[in-house]
């Protein structure tokens, strides 16, 4: 049996558009990172700034670093204060606190600086660790994590983050008030507006 003209052209026609149709790109496979190696060879911290909100109190202020605090009612009743704390260390005392010499004359890797700071948090089996994903800060790559501090006498919950730059490390420590689950949202809008004074990001040891 012959099919009419118009249902062969109609078949063709179909044939045809399926075959001139694209498909949909794949996605690109993703890149990973490779280390970046910062050389902490500048001793002066470059300038930075923040915005501190209404109601919170800057205890201490000055080039190396911050703290903040604000007086919040516990479940007791009680004024319990939630803080945010801010504090570099200088190249020499990150070697020296990493047990490799008083001198920055090398370039490091930042994931190391991490990990250090990780492990020496592990040797108290009393606090429960999780590391958080990469964030910025500042414009620069930060690396953080939340522990809990699970003795009986206290439940002290603390996120703290690390960017290690050319002028040393830069510590971020945010904790809520006395024995709260949650960190205040004040304390990231103030951490969000943390940002350094520099008109080129940190160089990194191909740089310096």
């Amino acid at each position: 049996m012959t099919r009419p003209r118009t249902t062969t052209a109609l078949i063709a026609l179909t044939l045809t558009l399926t075959a001139c149709t694209p498909t949909a790109p794949e996605p690109p496979p993703a890149t990973p990172t490779s280390p970046t190696l910062i050389h902490m060879s500048t001793r002066q911290p470059d300038p930075w700034d923040i915005t501190i909100l209404n109601g919170w109190e800057v205890v201490h202020r000055n080039e190396y670093g911050l703290s903040v605090t604000h007086l919040l009612e516990g479940k007791d009743g009680a004024a319990k204060a939630a803080g945010f704390f801010i504090k570099r260390r200088r190249g020499d005392s990150v070697y020296e606190r990493m047990n490799k010499g008083s001198e920055p004359d090398y370039p490091i890797e930042p994931q190391d600086v991490f990990h250090h700071e990780h492990q020496r948090l592990l040797i108290r089996e009393v606090v429960d660790i999780t590391i958080l994903p990469e964030r910025l800060i500042g414009g620069e790559n930060a690396f953080g994590f939340s522990s809990v501090d699970i003795t009986e006498a206290r439940h002290g919950l603390q996120e703290t983050w690390f960017v290690v730059r050319h002028d040393g490390v830069w510590q971020f420590t945010m904790q809520p008030a006395h024995w709260e689950e949650t960190i205040p949202p004040e304390i990231y809008q103030m951490l969000d507006s943390f940002h350094w004074e520099t008109t080129e990001p940190s160089p990194t040891a191909t740089e310096s």
